[in-house]
Formats: structure tokens, C-alpha cells, sequence
């Protein structure tokens, strides 16, 4: 059980499921970055889409973890 009630800003969305990477490297692909929200306080209005870009860092992105993101609101 989760006393906090937290999750990420993915699964409580409703927009979109938690994607498949957050990373990718030649030997490795997976999902490790998350945002943690608390949905009682927090309505999730939009997320970056994560697009895969093959394995990085690479030319368009420096990172070894691509970027996730999304615009919150307070619940009134």
C-alpha cells in the first residue's frame, strides 16, 4: 500500500501510459526517469510525448535520458 498516494504523472494522466524507455544505450533500453505526483492535490493537463531517438547521447540529444515533462495544475 502506498500511504501517500503518489504516483507518476504518466499513470494518473489518463493521456498516456508510462513509456516504454527513458533511456536507450547501445547495450540498454528501459525506463528508469519518473515524476512523482500526488493525484489528489495535482490534475496532470498535458505530457511531453517521449519519442524514441535510437540509442544516445547521439547529435540531436546530449543526454543518455531522454526528456519527459508535463504541465500541472493545483486542484482548487
Amino acid at each position: 500500500e502506498n500511504p501517500a498516494c503518489i504516483k507518476t504523472f504518466f499513470s494518473s494522466s489518463g493521456l498516456h501510459r508510462e513509456p516504454d524507455i527513458t533511456t536507450r544505450t547501445a547495450t540498454f533500453s528501459g525506463c528508469l526517469d519518473y515524476i512523482w505526483i500526488t493525484p489528489h492535490e495535482l490534475n496532470v493537463l498535458d505530457v511531453i510525448p517521449v519519442e524514441d531517438q535510437g540509442p544516445i547521447p547521439n547529435s540531436q540529444n546530449a543526454s543518455d535520458h531522454l526528456p519527459i515533462g508535463a504541465t500541472l495544475a493545483f486542484k482548487s
